[in-house]
């Protein structure tokens, strides 16, 4: 059996993606944690926003949290989820859906879902193949391109919200 003499090259060019994803979701998670912790109350619980501020920061990590596990079926929700509330609207799939918000999170415990969702990360990406599939059904590709989608996602889903945070 003839030795890939550029396999030890292929490893380290992995390791160096590795920890360049998880610098880049730390910085986005730093920014988030200042966002929220910026963020007045009369706009983080404002009634008037079609989603609250607290529940486009949810969504957002929610969506980080059940991306960074290795299928679908390996997600295990966090302790504190409240059903339905990652939704930002009624879901594809049920679109005559009635979506009741009635326990709002606080900044503290989106805060704690963030510190959550970062060590989940931190535990989550060494083990990446970066060439397997998503393990996401609904998502047709790899894992290396799935980063790049929830990265998209995560800076597309702050665009929505208000720039007094």
């Amino acid at each position: 059996m003839q030795r890939n003499r550029f396999l030890p090259f292929r490893q380290a060019a992995a390791m160096t993606t590795k920890t360049v994803l998880l610098a880049q979701y730390n910085a986005a998670l730093d920014m988030l944690a200042q966002t929220i912790d910026a963020c007045p109350d009369a706009i983080w619980f404002d009634d008037e926003a079609p989603n609250r501020f607290w529940q486009v920061a949810f969504h957002a990590l929610f969506y980080v949290h059940l991306y960074a596990q290795p299928t679908v079926e390996a997600f295990e929700p966090w302790e504190h989820y409240r059903l339905d509330y990652e939704m930002l609207g009624p879901p594809p799939w049920e679109p005559d859906k009635t979506l009741v918000f009635d326990q709002p999170y606080t900044k503290d415990e989106v805060l704690t879902y963030l510190a959550f969702c970062r060590n989940e990360l931190a535990r989550q990406i060494g083990a990446l193949d970066l060439d397997a599939p998503s393990g996401f059904h609904w998502l047709p590709f790899n894992k290396l391109e799935l980063r790049s989608t929830t990265f998209a996602i995560f800076n597309n889903t702050w665009a929505s919200c208000p720039a007094a945070c």
